[in-house]
Parts: C-alpha cells; structure tokens; sequence
C-alpha cells in the first residue's frame, strides 16, 4: 500500500521545499552561514526508558523560554526550513507551544518528535505542528516489551488523533534484535494509520550514550538481509519513509563510509544550548550557541570528525544536499 499525499501534506511538503530551495541556494553557493534545518532538542526528560536511548535523565540545565525564542529568531534570520522538537520528550516542555508559535510567526515549518505518552493531554499544541514523528518499536507485544506495557496503545491513539487533525504522520523505528522479523507488520500497522515508517540502524552503541553499548544491536548479516527486504518493500510501494538512496547508503553498517556529510547545512541545539552536528557525532567539540548567539557559533564551529553516518535522517539530507532525485522525491512526498 502505498502513502497517499492529502492536501494537508502537499502543502507543507510545497512550503518547506520553496523555502529550502531558498536555503539549499545559498547552500550550494558557499554561504556557509546557511542553515536548511535544525533539530532542537529542547529536553532530555522521558515519561519513558528505552533499551536503546539513554535520553531520559537530565544531564544540564535546559535553555529557558526565552533562549529558545531567540534561539528560533537567529535561525530564521539563517534561512532555516524547517525545525523539529525533539527530546527526550519534548511535550514534557510546559512552553512547547509557545515556541512553536514563534517557529510559525517566523515562517519556520515545524516537526514534533514524540513517544505519543503526552500527545492526548497536549493536542492543542501538537495540533499547531506541520508534521509529527512517532517512535514505535515495533508491533503490540515488541513496543510493550521494550517501553512498558500500554505504551503502544498510547503510540496508535496517538497517531490515530493526529490523523484526525490532518496533520502528516510517521512512525520512527529503531531496527534492533527485537524487530527485525516482525517489521512487516509494523508496516501494515503504520498503512492502517495513513503512517509511513522511517528506520534507524541499531547502531552499536546507545543513543546519547557515547560509547555505552546496545543491548539491541542487530548482528550485521541480519541487518543487511533486514535493509534488503526493505528495499524490496519500497520498491513495492509499502510506506518506508526512507528514501531508497539512503537505503542503499545505510546498507554498508558497519563498514566505516559517508555519503558527503552536508554539515554546515544542518545543525543541532541540544537542552543547553551547545550546538552539534546531529545527535551521534560525539567527537567533535561543542560550540555554545546559548551565549555566543548562532551567527558566531556557526563561524565557530569545526567540520564534524566522524568518518561514516549512520543516523537516517542525516543520511537524507546529505543526499538532498547533494541532488540526489530519490531523497529530494521523498523530501517532497513526506513533507520532512
């Protein structure tokens, strides 16, 4: 079954891609203060305690409300598409809406990253965002064993209300041990919500953990046999909000390669207002946007020194930087 753009999602998809296109020239042409879209993560608080992620225990004091608004304010001024909320869970944030306003006022498209826990108790809020991603860890029983029983049930209502706003959806699935035999129906769960799914490689080591290991990494040839049948789906036209270029790309783990690494046309601003590359580059020293304002910080900041990436979204956007037809077709389809 494949995902049908409505109108909702073609007009945000139209929206970030004129305003991207604006970014992506700038981009091209060397304006190195150029910014086509950032990841804000906004808290490292959790209502949940994933195998995978240790993203749930603060660490540093958050950034106020009014760091964030300037925050927003420096990357419109920069070009910035599109900005996603995530966390931790970002809707544990009591200003999230407020911040999402002025992402709007601002003419930035706005993402919502969330586990859905919160999502009944804040759709006045989540009803405010352009487009939200759900982490779902696989059918009933597998995201119940991995989250705590019920917590599935929080994620499908959650979808099923956001649908209901008409606002585009799509399930982010960590691939693990746990998941690798029962993704198709976790597909057709997604298709039965009007959901694609995007998947992220298990990578050896836990999301925000350094170098703490994970549990739930896949062995490489289970993987690779994994990323095969996805390809195989995709080519059907099952919802895999993966593009097949990056497929194709994130089929080489673990072998150490990159697809170019767009840096300096992404960036990320984590809960205390040190800015990175993305969320697994932790080698390459921090720069704070907080106190130095984002014009300096992107002056400041050095070329990430990770040799290969394996976070999916990233992998989309370095092949979107560098024209490739099917990342920039499923930039356009998802609307991302």
């Amino acid at each position: 079954m494949a995902l049908a753009l409505d109108s909702v999602g073609v007009g945000v998809a139209v929206a970030v891609a004129l305003r991207a296109a604006r970014s992506f020239a700038r981009y091209q042409l060397g304006a190195v203060q150029s910014v086509l879209a950032a990841s804000l993560m906004v808290t490292r608080r959790c209502t949940l305690r994933c195998g995978y992620c240790s993203r749930h225990t603060p660490i540093n004091p958050e950034l106020d409300t009014g760091q964030w608004l300037r925050i927003l304010d420096e990357l419109a001024d920069h070009g910035c598409a599109l900005v996603s909320f995530t966390g931790g869970e970002p809707l544990l944030r009591e200003d999230l809406g407020a911040l999402i306003d002025r992402a709007h006022a601002r003419q930035l498209k706005v993402k919502l990253n969330t586990n859905g826990m919160l999502v009944r108790q804040h759709l006045d809020v989540v009803g405010r965002c352009d487009a939200v991603t759900i982490s779902v860890d696989g059918p009933r029983d597998v995201h119940d064993a991995s989250r705590g029983t019920g917590s599935y049930r929080h994620a499908s209502t959650a979808a099923a209300q956001i649908r209901e706003l008409g606002i585009p959806i799509r399930f982010y699935t960590v691939l693990s041990k746990a998941n690798l035999a029962r993704l198709d129906e976790l597909i057709r769960d997604a298709e039965a919500l009007g959901a694609s799914v995007f998947f992220q490689p298990g990578t050896a080591t836990t999301l925000g953990g350094g170098d703490t290991p994970n549990p739930l990494a896949p062995s490489t040839t289970a993987y690779r046999d994994t990323i095969d049948q996805l390809l195989a789906w995709k080519a059907a036209g099952r919802a895999i909000g993966n593009s097949r270029a990056a497929l194709r790309y994130l089929r080489q783990w673990p072998d150490e390669a990159a697809p170019g690494c767009a840096w300096r046309a992404f960036l990320r601003i984590e809960e205390d207002g040190q800015l990175r590359t993305c969320g697994r580059d932790t080698q390459t020293e921090r720069v704070d946007v907080a106190r130095l304002g984002l014009a300096a910080a992107l002056a400041a900041r050095p070329a990430p020194r990770c040799t290969a990436c394996w976070t999916a979204a990233r992998v989309e956007l370095h092949l979107v930087a560098r024209g490739e037809p099917s990342a920039l077709w499923d930039l356009m389809a998802e609307g991302r």
